[in-house]
């Protein structure tokens, strides 16, 4: 990796940072710990470093299904039975 392609991906991780995102750093092999600090954070090495993934949410019919939530508020005025689900991300 290039210092570029370093500067690059420290870069992405701060911004989502600044932006009020959870950064997370790995001490085990899949294990992620959130930075919970207000200090700005030091990132030697990107690849140990990720945003926290959001989990995705998904709505249901006996008939569909959206991961938006306008076309499920129509369905839900429709009338229709609307399931929703969120995904679970560790």
């Amino acid at each position: 990796m290039s210092e570029q392609e370093k500067a690059r991906d420290v870069a992405r991780l701060l911004t989502a940072w600044a932006e009020k995102k959870t950064l997370q750093y790995t001490g085990k092999p899949g294990e992620w710990i959130d930075y919970a600090s207000e200090k700005l954070p030091v990132i030697p090495v990107p690849s140990l470093w990720r945003i926290k993934p959001e989990p995705r949410r998904k709505w249901q019919t006996s008939h569909s299904e959206t991961f938006s939530a306008i076309v499920a508020a129509e369905w839900k005025a429709e009338g229709y039975t609307v399931t929703e689900w969120q995904e679970v991300v560790s």
